[in-house]
């Protein structure tokens, strides 16, 4: 999660959207009194800043922290994290902040987030399950829409997609004024080969279009016509 207020924008981490790739580039230029939430693992180039709260609620090392909204929490609590939602970014920030900020975030195709999602959280596992095992297991499959929305409302000004990533990147660069060219590393992609389609049977076809049905409809998503059946 980053709010920049040297250029007026609040990016929102939705997992699986290559979110630290952008995290990486965007903490470059975000300037000094940043509010750049660390990532796990660290990954090169990537300068977490301004994510803790000092005594009496102003940021570590930030100017904002002068006037910004007191946070109360636990002395060992950051009081930003790295997939913050939108509406409580908002909140820590105070609504008159918050509405100075162009708001952003990216989504992707829920079909290919969930194979995505399978890849990354079975990682560490030295005989992981099939993806449909995986997929059809309760719990394992939860849309992140309340990242970025509060009753299903948008409470961003864009939301990028995942599958035109350089182009809608470039389109927020724009807005907010920033010229340096888009430059972004394959961060935590070393988990899913390039190119691999992995089937996706009838039983996760139909948990992934309930889960994600607010997606599919608002952005008018599509199963992928390149993934098998199983």
């Amino acid at each position: 999660m980053i709010v920049s207020f040297e250029h007026g924008f609040a990016f929102i981490k939705v997992q699986k959207t290559a979110g630290t790739s952008i995290e990486v580039f965007l903490s470059q230029v975000a300037g000094a009194d940043a509010i750049v939430t660390p990532v796990n693992p660290p990954e090169a180039g990537h300068e977490a800043r301004n994510f803790d709260v000092a005594p009496g609620g102003a940021a570590s090392g930030s100017r904002w922290g002068r006037g910004r909204k007191q946070v109360t929490r636990g002395t060992d609590e950051p009081a930003f994290f790295n997939h913050m939602p939108a509406s409580m970014v908002r909140d820590r920030i105070g609504v008159e902040h918050w509405g100075g900020l162009y708001r952003f975030c990216f989504e992707r195709n829920p079909w290919d987030k969930a194979v995505s999602f399978y890849f990354w959280r079975t990682r560490r596992l030295s005989d992981p399950p099939p993806f449909e095992a995986w997929a059809t297991t309760p719990g394992n499959l939860v849309s992140e829409r309340s990242m970025y929305t509060v009753d299903d409302a948008l409470i961003v000004d864009f939301v990028g997609r995942y599958e035109s990533l350089t182009s809608d990147l470039q389109r927020v660069l724009d807005r907010v004024g920033i010229t340096t060219s888009i430059t972004l590393p394959r961060a935590k992609g070393e988990h899913r080969p390039l190119g691999e389609r992995t089937p996706i049977g009838h039983a996760a076809d139909a948990i992934i279009r309930a889960e994600f049905a607010w997606e599919i409809d608002h952005f008018s998503y599509a199963r992928p016509d390149d993934i098998p059946w199983e």
